[in-house]
């Protein structure tokens, strides 16, 4: 801010998917679509921002420098919403995939609507303008593998 208080820049006010994240209860993470292919991480600039509305873990939230396990998730999530993804978003905890149909951009894998409808682990919990949050079912067999307490 300039001295005095008059801002630099305005900052808009958070999209409202951000908003109801905040109030879900719980820890978890989520994971946003479109899930940018190395090169174009940038592209996640937005998710990794607008989490400090809801302080979630966001599994492709990384904006400069991605771990080598993002390539490997990228390649998983690319046929989402498949078996292999579901165990991925399981493993990570992810309770919530947030789909940002207005950014997506020519070099994002297209996300098939109609399967993502016909999909059990999945259903819709929430829709806004351009942006629909859908609820991950985890795969219990595999959490309980995992927790070894299940």
């Amino acid at each position: 801010d300039r001295p005095g208080g008059e801002a630099l820049m305005a900052i808009p006010p958070p999209p409202p998917v951000y908003n109801w994240l905040a109030r879900q209860p719980g820890k978890f993470s989520i994971v946003e679509l479109p899930f940018a292919p190395r090169g174009q991480m940038w592209q996640n600039g937005s998710y990794v921002y607008w989490s400090t509305v809801h302080w979630h873990g966001v599994v492709d939230g990384y904006s400069g420098f991605a771990p080598p396990s993002y390539a490997d998730l990228a390649r998983t999530l690319s046929g989402f919403p498949d078996d292999r993804s579901h165990e991925a978003l399981t493993v990570r905890h992810v309770r919530y995939v947030v789909v940002h149909f207005d950014l997506y951009k020519p070099w994002n894998a297209p996300l098939n609507v109609a399967l993502v409808n016909r999909t059990p682990w999945l259903h819709e919990v929430q829709r806004f303008p351009d942006v629909i949050v859908l609820a991950v079912q985890p795969d219990e067999h595999l959490l309980t593998r995992a927790d070894g307490i299940r």
